[in-house]
């Protein structure tokens, strides 16, 4: 059986392309949620660097909506974040996760007042700090509460 230049050409294209659909279509099944900061090391700034001898500094708030969090269930929980950074004017606000294992950028902004919610990666004793990256001065921090289990 003889196969023209252009058979062969068209079978490959078909292969590939049916190829390619099939792993955009595994990819779509498995929505990706971003890596959980809290367990990526940080290779960057140490908490040594932080100035948090103003901290908590006043008319500033940082807070874990709900707190304390329900791990009775399951070890991690998705919370929601909120921030009142205002009094403290920072020119570059930023938040980071910090745990046992160290500490990650987990988001920069730009409004000094707002919130944010974590996916499903929070667990008991992660502590939320805002600081002011231009300065490395720490402006308030929050931590993690587990609530009593029955």
């Amino acid at each position: 059986m003889k196969f023209s230049y252009f058979s062969l050409i068209a079978v490959a294209l078909l292969v590939a392309c049916s190829e390619s659909e099939r792993a955009s279509e595994t990819s779509a099944a498995k929505p990706t949620e971003p890596a959980p900061p809290a367990q990526i090391q940080d290779k960057g700034t140490l908490p040594s660097n932080w100035d948090d001898s103003e901290s908590p500094v006043m008319g500033t708030s940082i807070s874990v909506s709900p707190n304390p969090v329900d791990f009775c269930a399951s070890k991690t929980a998705s919370v929601q974040i909120s921030w009142d950074l205002a009094a403290a004017k920072p020119k570059n606000p930023q938040i980071w996760v910090r745990n046992s294992q160290g500490q990650k950028l987990w988001t920069a902004f730009k409004n000094l007042e707002g919130s944010k919610g974590t996916g499903k990666w929070v667990k008991e004793g992660i502590q939320f700090i805002a600081i002011d990256s231009t300065t490395r001065k720490v402006i308030n921090s929050v931590s993690v509460q587990a609530a009593n289990c029955k």
